[in-house]
């Protein structure tokens, strides 16, 4: 290389009046220092290097016959050491037709080079590398027509580059999912949850899916695609005529984030200023600490970045419209602006996808014919694992510590339970006092419980408890008794009772199953009660509010990107709209859509870096069955050291 200076910060060094150059030894001037350990007897071990800072020195001159104490006093505003802001130094190659490049830094050291020399004068920079890096990065496209392809790409540094990959996809592959469903789902209370939910809300016509042969009969093709990751997802009623299918997934959710606009919001309106509420006032911070960009208003989701939140007047300015396969419309002053926690997807279209494997210790307990607001329950309690939605069972005193709880029918043990069975039972001698306490299966729902169905059986020998039945707990902590069991008519016989129909008048986070009493002293003394098919209702207003979106066509990328070259390769899954990038970017270690979402990238071996370029020719092969059609564009700003 022959550099020659060209500007610094935008202004020209070498000009009329001025005239600016490299002393040669600036050209090699690298280093490194060692960390060693010292050894008893020997040389240090040599341990690591450690990169110290580094300073380039120019030389700067006022041609002759311009004024030196004026020109002086310019060039120190032009190198002044007290601007704190990175600037460019830029250079042409003289030896490869005028490439330039920059290094960056700010100044630290401005001098003069003695009274022999008044015209000359050195100037110091501290150099964030000292590497120099291509004022206008190189772009090669790569048109991929089928998996497999491969391209060579050339890096004109001598050493390795971080490139930046723009892949778009522009017709649907002949294999994997085809369809995506955008799922916004935010929360409607000051307190999170943590709860399964079906995500279609009964609002998925999956029949007519399954007659255009968009998706597979039994759903095996079903996928919940959430924060970049596939989710377990258990379904119910894929091939259904008459009843709704159903899509249950775990899920949480912070506190609600949300404001007001200030005013109308054109559909063209990029900036956006609202209020919050007084309950959520930690709206704005919320927005900074999520990965999730995204805030619905109405119908429309609205993608932003954290340099762009105001904390002074309350606004967001740069508002990327209409994402998520949403429209950008117009909206009204006072609208509501919630934050979406998690970006959530359905995804089917695959005909030669198999079932997903699914982690069956986090599915819900109740059955899957559940709605949101209604929980179904046949079975109750797992023992094996700790299945969301389940019940408690629990002897929460007992004088005669022989009371227990049963989970099959008619005092049986089963698992998983598909009884709430509660056994008060006294002593085979006079020498233990007849048995007083108390037996609880609890049921707990951050929503809220309104009314309960359910029935069941008793049995007795003699005595009965003095509650026996279901239980809310109030705000004050108090257990208040809304449904009470009579005692058996019969002695030693199991008796039914129910359906009861069971409003709580109002809302209640815990219920329970209860005996809480004594039995009389008689040798083998027995109360017992058993409750099933119940049906739990839950304060819709509480409920997480849930859309399923329209449906868009997409490409899904599952591919294998590889440096033949140096062997090192990266992985990508991700759900991908047509026509709309992809990108990855090496340098900065992150990969996102064009609306914002995060996407997940897997490596070869455990490395920092992402897939580098090596000095001179890199042949890049590309991997995804069913491609068709996807044009990359390698963006790579080389760098010579």
């Amino acid at each position: 290389m022959k550099l020659s200076l060209l500007t610094w910060n935008n202004i020209n060094i070498n000009s009329a009046t001025i005239k600016s150059t490299i002393p040669v030894g600036q050209l090699a001037n690298l280093s490194a220092n060692a960390i060693t350990v010292n050894r008893a007897g020997d040389f240090p071990f040599l341990s690591d290097t450690q990169l110290p800072a580094h300073i380039f020195v120019i030389e700067v001159y006022i041609v002759g016959g311009g004024n030196i104490n004026t020109n002086r006093e310019t060039l120190k505003g032009y190198f002044n050491v007290m601007d704190k802001t990175r600037h460019n130094l830029v250079v042409q190659d003289e030896n490869d037709s005028n490439r330039q490049y920059y290094l960056t830094g700010f100044p630290i050291g401005f001098s003069s080079q003695g009274e022999n020399k008044p015209n000359a004068f050195n100037v110091r920079f501290a150099i964030e590398y000292p590497y120099w890096r291509l004022v206008t990065a190189t772009a090669d496209s790569w048109d991929i027509t089928a998996t497999g392809d491969s391209d060579a790409i050339t890096n004109i540094g001598n050493i390795n580059v971080q490139p930046i990959f723009t892949i778009t996809p522009l017709t649907t592959k002949t294999a994997g999912l085809k369809y995506r469903r955008y799922i916004p789902v935010y929360n409607n209370m000051d307190k999170s949850l943590a709860i399964p939910l079906d995500i279609t809300n009964g609002g998925l016509d999956v029949q007519t899916l399954i007659d255009a042969n968009k998706m597979q009969a039994d759903g095996d093709d079903f996928r919940v695609w959430i924060d970049g990751t596939f989710s377990d997802r258990w379904l119910n009623e894929m091939d259904s005529d008459s009843d709704p299918a159903k899509c249950w997934i775990n899920f949480d959710l912070p506190p609600r984030h949300e404001g007001t606009t200030l005013s109308t919001f054109d559909s063209d309106d990029t900036t956006m200023s609202f209020t919050i509420t007084k309950v959520n006032n930690r709206f704005l911070q919320s927005l900074l600490s999520t990965s999730n960009k995204t805030l619905l208003i109405d119908n429309e989701a609205l993608v932003y970045v954290d340099s762009d939140i105001d904390f002074n007047d309350y606004q967001i300015d740069n508002l990327s419209r209409g994402q998520k396969d949403t429209t950008a419309v117009s909206h009204s002053a006072s609208s509501t602006v919630r934050h979406i926690e998690h970006d959530l997807w359905i995804l089917y279209g695959d005909s030669d996808l198999s079932a997903p494997d699914i982690d069956d210790d986090y599915k819900p307990i109740f059955s899957l014919a559940s709605t949101n607001s209604a929980w179904l329950y046949t079975n109750y309690f797992d023992t094996a694992s700790n299945r969301p939605g389940a019940w408690k069972g629990e002897v929460l005193s007992s004088k005669t510590n022989l009371s227990y709880v049963f989970t099959g029918d008619e005092n049986t043990q089963v698992n998983p339970s598909t009884k709430l069975g509660l056994a008060m039972r006294g002593g085979a001698d006079f020498q233990v006092a007849n048995e007083a306490g108390t037996l609880a299966w609890i049921f707990f729902h951050p929503c809220g419980i309104t009314d309960v169905t359910y029935s069941g059986k008793v049995y007795n020998t003699s005595s009965w408890p003095a509650i026996v039945g279901l239980q809310y707990l109030q705000s004050n902590a108090v257990w208040f008794t809304v449904q009470q069991e009579t005692e058996p008519t019969l002695a030693q016989t199991w008796q039914t009772f129910g359906p009861h129909v069971t409003s709580l008048g109002g809302t209640y986070e815990t219920i329970r199953h209860v005996i809480d009493g004594q039995l009389d002293s008689v040798l083998n003394e027995i109360a017992m009660v058993q409750f099933d098919t119940h049906t739990i209702t839950f304060d819709s207003d509480n409920l997480p509010t849930i859309s399923v979106g329209d449906e868009a066509s997409i490409n899904f990328f599952d591919f294998k990107l590889t440096n033949n070259t140096t062997g090192e390769w990266i992985k990508v899954q991700t759900p991908c709209a047509l026509n709309s990038p992809l990108t990855i970017d090496c340098e900065n270690k992150k990969a996102y859509l064009a609306d914002g979402s995060k996407v997940n990238v897997t490596f070869s071996s455990d490395r920092e870096s992402w897939l580098d370029l090596v000095s001179g020719i890199n042949n890049l092969q590309y991997d995804d069955v069913g491609t068709v059609s996807v044009n990359i564009v390698i963006t790579h700003r080389d760098r010579v050291l």
